[in-house]
C-alpha cells in the first residue's frame, strides 16, 4: 500500500482556497474599476469646491473669493455648489498665460 502521509497537503489545499479568493476579490475590484472610470468626453464633468481648490493648489478660500469676482461660473446643485471641470481648467490655463 501506497498511503502515505503527506504533510503539506493541508497547506495546499489551504493556499488553493485562498487563491480562489484572491481571484473572487480581483474580479470584484476589476468590476469596480470598470465602474468608476472617468465618464466619456461628451459628457459634463462638475467637481466640488474642495477638488476644484486641490485642483488649482490653492485655498478654499481662493476658489470663494474667484467665484464672488466672477472669475469662475458656479453652479449649484440644491445648496451644493459645483463647477464644470473644463471651464475651470480653461480658467486655470488663462491664468497662467496671463502671469
Amino acid at each position: 500500500m501506497n498511503n502515505q502521509f503527506n504533510p503539506f497537503e493541508p497547506l495546499s489545499n489551504k493556499l488553493k482556497k485562498i487563491e480562489e479568493k484572491l481571484s473572487e476579490q480581483n474580479k470584484l475590484l476589476t468590476e469596480i474599476h470598470e465602474r468608476s472610470s472617468p465618464p466619456p468626453s461628451n459628457s459634463v464633468r462638475y467637481i466640488c469646491k474642495a477638488e476644484a481648490a486641490s485642483t488649482a493648489g490653492v485655498s478654499l478660500s481662493t476658489i470663494d473669493n474667484w467665484r464672488r469676482a466672477k472669475k469662475i461660473s458656479s453652479y449649484k446643485f440644491d445648496s451644493a455648489v459645483r463647477f464644470m471641470y473644463d471651464e475651470f481648467i480653461e480658467f486655470l490655463a488663462s491664468q497662467k498665460k496671463a502671469s
